[in-house]
């Protein structure tokens, strides 16, 4: 199939199609136009737009337009530079365009030296064949700017000044290809053209772009009187600009009225370098033309507000991310405080024996005739005697008389005191440091809740920073490849981050088929279609793995003390979660309930799982009551890339099935609510096409007598489903219990699939 108009491909020769007519009219006028008696446009355009695989149409399209010009003896140079620039592209593939650029000038230069030896009048001749063939360059990076804005049918960045130069540039070309050609009444076709083209740039560009452009059309198409052109052109372009609000009517008025300005200026109709009855006919044919033509016009040159409102956007979201991360620098700073008064507060609060000895001493001492002797000539002694107490105390808990040291009870007058107050001095230093230890913990957990507090604000700052990005290189290569199957594409917008969206309204919304097919070539994967969107089709990426999951619970008591989640988000990661509540009955469901719907509400909302985690295990650590903990089962499966994370607190064994083996996933870590601090780090597994993953409460695994054995086997019986899996492993536990439920059962099977 032939490529679309204006683009190059990479075969070798084919033959003509009707996508080859444009070019080939194209092509035709940019050889009749010329510059200083020279013709380089037509090889200029040739090598940057012609389809090279039907290069002999094109050099022959060459050949007619030079002759209908007049250059008959100038053509076959011109022939020549387009066959060697075709030669230097099948023979030298790895070029950029500045290189082609050079390549097509250098051309033009090769194929005049060798014409220069059958007619070379003087080094005045090479001087203007290097003029020549640095203009064929410089056209060739012109009609390139060109041909990629005319591939661009609808992009959310408006087109740039050089974009829109380019195609003023190429413009101005075809229309001097014209040449002289005239209607009755001396009405210049080239000059109605010439201010067409100005008045569609000056209804859609800026008012800069509009002036800039209707310089350089005038500069191209006005020959002699080329300066008077330009002036005529850019006021009027002006002109115009000022009065789009008005529509294509206000645009047409404003620019007849520069002229006007124009005529004032010049004193009569005669200086002007364009005929009045041009600039009417060409104003009046751009106030005709219907609303869809003047639609497909807009599309080349994109919309400024999109402009605006992205860079908005992107204003707010830096503004939000920085924000966010000052916000959390404040609970990184309030972690700090916690942490550095809790570390303060154990220091000073650590029991000293030194303490307990004065403390004790001041009670039975004080009045203590031996005193003197006991704490000033013999206070070595005396502290030895003492540690060997406390030393006894806190081994037996309990001292009596006979337990009393040897060196206390012969030289302490009031041994049976001493005994008394020294236990009771003992408890209340335990009872103190108790205390402190709970404020301390109480602090601890207040500075872990704000240390992941400050980790959930960082990490929405880098989700809005790394959200999406808009492809507009992609959205170019997707829109050639509408146009060479046959589709018309009225606006494309392609994005990518946590997943690929593209949003296209073609000519033909029926070819979905073919349209997931070009997406995901274009994109590098596999798309799908959503849902169609205010005229057009939306597209999103496909997950590379789909998974089949079953779920089964067996409760010993009216409440199942298991709770059992399986959901999935919009990243494609889909979450499997058992929370085993100690016990069984309404408390144990009501926490393991609890810490399931906690931890599917922060992973739903797109917060990491250690994160998540971190923030359930500080709440539950605040909230439990007689140490009643909740054990925790996850398994994170990223169905893109085929990795499974699994997060296990206290939980029993997972069971991992491929290709005929198993791999067992054990558990290392206090489970949820034991301690403040528990570290969540992921066991990390592969996942492959065909793999079958068991997830399950103790009430399972502990089925029996060898434990997991028995289920290793299960798993590689046959099945019709993994709902099917579930219900079997889970009557195959019953059955080892002897029918009797002992403890809650639940069971996860899931079976990956590559798609």
């Amino acid at each position: 199939m032939a490529k679309p108009m204006l683009s190059k491909n990479t075969a070798f020769l084919r033959a003509p199609s009707k996508s080859d007519i444009l070019p080939s009219a194209l092509l035709f006028l940019a050889s009749r136009a010329a510059v200083m008696g020279a013709f380089p446009f037509g090889a200029a355009f040739f090598a940057a737009c012609f389809d090279k695989s039907t290069a002999y149409l094109g050099i022959t399209v060459m050949y007619l337009g030079l002759l209908s010009a007049g250059t008959v003896s100038g053509a076959v140079k011109y022939m020549m530079a387009a066959l060697i620039f075709w030669l230097f592209i099948n023979l030298y593939s790895r070029r950029s365009k500045a290189v082609e650029a050079a390549a097509c000038g250098a051309a033009m230069f090769i194929s005049g030296m060798a014409s220069m030896f059958y007619s070379f009048a003087g080094a005045y001749d090479v001087f203007l064949l290097f003029i020549e063939s640095v203009i064929c360059g410089v056209m060739y990076a012109v009609f390139s700017g060109a041909r990629d804005v005319s591939l661009r049918y609808k992009n959310p960045y408006a087109i740039t000044q050089e974009e829109l130069l380019s195609l003023a540039a190429a413009a101005g070309v075809f229309i001097l290809g014209l040449g002289r050609t005239e209607l009755p009444f001396g009405i210049s076709v080239a000059n109605i053209l010439a201010v067409y083209t100005v008045l569609i740039v000056a209804n859609n560009a800026t008012l800069s772009g509009a002036a800039l452009s209707g310089l350089v059309i005038g500069f191209i198409t006005g020959g002699s009187g080329a300066v008077m052109m330009m002036g005529a052109f850019g006021l009027s372009a002006v002109f115009g600009g000022f009065l789009k609000s008005f529509g294509r009517i206000g645009t047409a008025v404003g620019f007849i009225g520069g002229a006007c300005a124009v005529l004032l200026y010049a004193g009569t109709a005669e200086s002007l370098p364009y005929g009045v009855w041009d600039v009417l006919i060409g104003a009046g044919l751009f106030a005709a033309t219907p609303g869809f033509v003047q639609k497909r016009f807009a599309s080349f040159f994109g919309a400024e507000r999109h402009i605006e409102e992205a860079k908005d956007g992107e204003r707010l979201k830096a503004y939000l991310a920085d924000r966010l991360r000052g916000c959390a620098g404040a609970f990184r700073s309030l972690e700090g405080a916690f942490i550095s008064a809790s570390n303060g507060r154990a220091r000073t609060a650590s029991p000293r024996p030194e303490d307990i000895f004065s403390e004790t001493a001041g009670r039975i001492c004080c009045d203590c005739p031996r005193r003197s002797k006991c704490w000033d000539k013999e206070t070595d002694r005396t502290i030895r005697g003492m540690t060997e107490l406390l030393t006894v105390l806190e081994s037996k808990g309990v001292v009596g008389l006979n337990s009393m040291p040897l060196a206390l009870r012969e030289r302490c007058l009031r041994p049976e005191l001493l005994l008394l107050e020294f236990g009771h001095v003992y408890e209340l230093f335990k009872l103190r440091l108790s205390h402190e230890g709970e404020k301390l913990s109480g602090r601890d957990v207040t500075a872990s809740q704000y240390r992941e507090t400050a980790e959930l604000l960082e990490g929405i700052a880098k989700e809005l920073e790394d959200d999406f990005e808009f492809c507009s290189e992609l959205e170019e290569e997707a829109a050639n490849a509408f146009e060479a199957i046959g589709l018309t594409v009225y606006e494309i917008s392609i994005s990518e981050g946590a997943r690929a969206e593209a949003y296209v309204r073609l000519s033909d919304n029926n070819r979905i088929g073919e349209t997931e097919g070009i997406l995901s070539e274009i994109i590098g994967i596999n798309m799908g279609f959503d849902r169609d969107e205010n005229g057009g089709m939306y597209f999103v990426s496909r997950p590379r793995f789909s998974v089949d999951a079953g779920v089964k619970q067996l409760s010993k008591e009216d409440s199942c003390g298991d709770a059992v989640r399986v959901f999935g988000t919009d990243k494609y990661k889909l979450y499997c979660i058992i929370c085993d509540g100690m016990g069984t009955g309404e408390r144990a469901a009501a926490e393991s309930g609890l810490t399931a719907s906690l931890l599917q509400e922060f992973l739903e909302a797109g917060f990491g799982i250690r994160t998540a985690v971190g923030m359930v295990n500080s709440s539950m650590c605040m909230k439990a009551e007689d140490d009643y903990f909740t054990t925790l089962d996850l398994l994170c499966i990223d169905l893109m890339n085929g990795s499974a994370e699994f997060y296990k607190i206290g939980a029993a064994q997972s069971i991992i099935y491929r290709r005929g083996g198993t791999e067992t996933v054990f558990s290392a870590a206090f489970p949820i609510g034991a301690a403040p601090f528990t570290e969540v780090l992921p066991q990390l597994k592969r996942i492959e096409d065909g793999d079958v993953l068991v997830m399950a409460s103790d009430g399972i695994t502990e089925a029996g007598e060898i434990k997991t054995e028995w289920l290793k086997k299960q798993i590689k019986a046959p099945v019709l489903s993994m709902q099917a899996m579930a219900e079997e492993i889970t009557a195959r536990a019953l059955e080892r219990n002897n029918g009797e439920i002992q403890d809650d059962m639940s069971v996860i099977a899931l079976k990956i699939t590559e798609n």
